[in-house]
């Protein structure tokens, strides 16, 4: 029996140093939680303005003719500049619809003919187009289909 009296007084012992211990602990240190960062909303609605600078060229260089007083020369190739505007709405939360018109103007793109007696010139000056869009977004990417209307000036001289 003094084994076993011996044994529980050791662990009657043993429990009360440790909860006495736990007791005398110091408090536990906090550390604040981190900000929380919400993901980036997308939203395409707006209105846009741009510029834009590039080249033109058209896609034949001869001129053919049955009439051998008639000579013709073509200048396809141009430098185009203009600019753009427009405005997009997203909707339904991905779809998203959109207008844009658009006017570059050319530096040089023009047709002479000359038959001999006379002259004549056809030459473009500036284009522009007046498009519409439908498309799908997500996130920072979209993907569209476009189409509209578009003109030309014709100076012919």
């Amino acid at each position: 029996m003094g084994h076993r009296f011996a044994l529980a007084a050791f662990s009657a012992a043993l429990l009360a140093s440790t909860a006495s211990f736990a007791a005398d602990m110091g408090p536990r240190t906090y550390t604040k939680a981190p900000v929380y960062a919400p993901a980036p909303i997308y939203n395409w609605t707006g209105f846009y303005a741009g510029v834009h600078i590039g080249a033109a060229f058209g896609g034949d260089n001869g001129f053919t003719t049955t009439d051998p007083t008639l000579v013709g020369s073509n200048r396809d190739a141009a430098f185009l500049g203009g600019g753009q505007i427009g405005a997009d709405y997203q909707f339904a939360p991905n779809w998203l619809v959109g207008i844009e018109g658009q006017i570059s103007g050319l530096s040089n793109s023009d047709r002479t003919f000359t038959s001999g007696v006379n002259s004549f010139r056809d030459r473009s000056d500036w284009l522009a187009s007046v498009t519409g869009r439908l498309g799908y977004t997500w996130g920072p990417g979209l993907i569209y289909a476009k189409g509209g209307v578009a003109f030309r000036d014709d100076n012919g001289l």
